[in-house]
């Protein structure tokens, strides 16, 4: 049920893109910063399976989280350099060859796309504990009330700022929404984790990167089919279109 009712916010998100000012541009502009985005957030995804391989209580679950946020921060740090950086460029009209007009407003997506492996991440981590202690109608309960929000966003965001980045505004909004969800959850709703037992050996750092890498390297390649069709159709006679 999550799954489906995360794919209902994207067409949510593309509705609201084709009711801005110039939304065959924005809508052009969208895909291609999604498309640049998602690489950097996909190791995201496979954070939670890294997450639940690992943990076994508290202690453990406190060292995948160490784990997956020092990824996040080299994820966030090298999705920087491309949007604040001259990389930006290079990017999007070196390697994907959009026009100036679609770089312009698909940076502007960009960056507000930063946040997205920082909400993903986060919601990987909480959700870790919902899905050990089997309470998973709460992610239910949070995408209903992340598919609320955007909804609400979607019905007025594009009348309030027809020129900005619509689409991946809302997108973060409900994102950002089901990471706290999923943070307040965690905490308050379910039970703690257990404890483990003081005679077993933990395991260690290391050990959580030497499974971790090769997931997040995995996920990254296999998101780079979306920058690559967006370079082949950004040199078709109508590229927008």
């Amino acid at each position: 049920a999550t799954s489906v009712l995360m794919m209902v916010t994207h067409s949510v998100v593309s509705g609201a893109i084709a009711r801005t000012m110039y939304p065959t541009i924005a809508l052009a502009a969208y895909s291609v910063s999604y498309s640049v985005g998602q690489v950097f957030e996909s190791p995201c995804y496979a954070m939670q399976r890294i997450c639940l391989t690992f943990t076994t209580g508290k202690r453990s679950f406190r060292k995948v989280t160490q784990v997956t946020l020092t990824i996040l921060g080299v994820l966030v740090l090298v999705q920087s350099l491309v949007t604040w950086t001259p990389l930006s460029r290079r990017v999007f009209i070196d390697l994907l060859g959009v026009s100036q007009e679609i770089y312009s407003m698909a940076l502007d997506s960009l960056k507000v796309f930063v946040l997205w492996p920082i909400s993903s991440a986060l919601r990987s981590v909480f959700q870790t504990p919902i899905v050990i202690k089997k309470r998973t109608h709460y992610m239910t309960i949070n995408m209903l009330i992340r598919v609320l929000f955007m909804f609400v966003a979607a019905a007025f965001l594009p009348a309030i700022w027809p020129t900005g980045p619509v689409g991946a505004s809302i997108l973060m909004l409900g994102l950002c929404t089901e990471a706290i969800l999923a943070l307040l959850v965690s905490k308050k709703l379910i039970p703690p984790l257990d404890d483990e037992d003081s005679n077993e050996p933990l395991v260690s750092h290391a050990d959580i990167f030497r499974f971790a890498l090769p997931l997040v390297f995995a996920s990254v390649v296999q998101t780079l089919g979306r920058p690559i069709i967006a370079a082949a159709l950004s040199r078709t006679v109508n590229p927008d279109i």
